[in-house]
């Protein structure tokens, strides 16, 4: 955000820096467990849903 802000792309980072500042915070990891561990629940709902669907 900051690179599109100020036009500069060399300020630009990724996916990796936005998770680095991410677990940065305080409470940033728990947020990035939680967000990974909501994903995996989602997949697997995903999986059970396009295993069981009818048709």
């Amino acid at each position: 955000m900051i690179a599109a802000w100020t036009h500069d792309p060399d300020k630009s980072g990724g996916l990796d820096a936005a998770l680095r500042s991410l677990a940065d915070l305080p409470y940033g990891r728990v947020i990035l467990w939680l967000v990974g561990a909501g994903l995996a629940v989602y997949g697997i709902f995903s999986i059970a849903r396009a295993r069981y669907a009818r048709m």
